[in-house]
C-alpha cells in the first residue's frame, strides 16, 4: 500500500496509554494516515460512531470499558460491522488472546511493538481486503 491509498485511510486509537498513542500517532500521519486518538473506551465508541474509520486501534487493558467491551459496543453498530480492528496487548499468552480476538478482531500486536510492526500488520489487513 502507498502513501496515496493511506491518506484516504482513517484510523482511530483507543488506548489508556497517552504517550502510546501519541507514539502510534505520529508514526501513522507521516505514513499518510489521518489519526484520531482517545484514551477512553467509552468516548472511543462515540468517535467511531460519529465518523466510522477504516481501521480501529484498540487497547485490551483499559479502565472502566476495556478493549473487548468496547469492541461489543463497536461492533453493535452497522457502520462499524466491517471496520478492521488491531487489538494491542501486553498479555503473552497467544492462545488465549487469538481466541478472545477470533471472529471480532482482524489482528493483535503484542506490547511493546515498533512502528514497522504496526505498519506491516495494517498494510497485512488491508491487503486482505483489497
Amino acid at each position: 500500500m502507498d502513501g496515496q491509498e493511506r491518506r484516504h485511510l482513517e484510523v482511530l486509537v483507543i488506548d489508556d496509554d497517552t504517550e502510546l498513542s501519541s507514539a502510534v500517532k505520529i508514526a501513522l500521519e507521516l505514513e499518510g494516515y489521518r489519526v484520531a486518538t482517545t484514551s477512553s473506551g467509552v468516548e472511543g465508541v462515540e468517535m467511531a460512531a460519529m465518523s466510522p474509520p477504516d481501521i480501529i486501534i484498540l487497547d485490551v487493558e483499559m479502565p472502566v470499558m476495556g478493549g473487548p467491551e468496547t469492541l461489543t459496543e463497536l461492533r453493535r453498530n452497522p457502520l462499524l460491522d466491517e471496520t478492521m480492528v488491531i487489538f494491542l496487548t501486553g498479555k503473552v499468552d497467544i492462545e488465549a488472546m487469538e481466541g478472545t480476538f477470533e471472529g471480532w478482531a482482524q489482528g493483535y500486536l503484542l506490547k511493546p511493538f515498533g512502528n514497522i510492526e504496526l505498519l506491516n500488520k495494517i498494510d497485512e489487513l488491508m491487503g486482505k481486503e483489497a
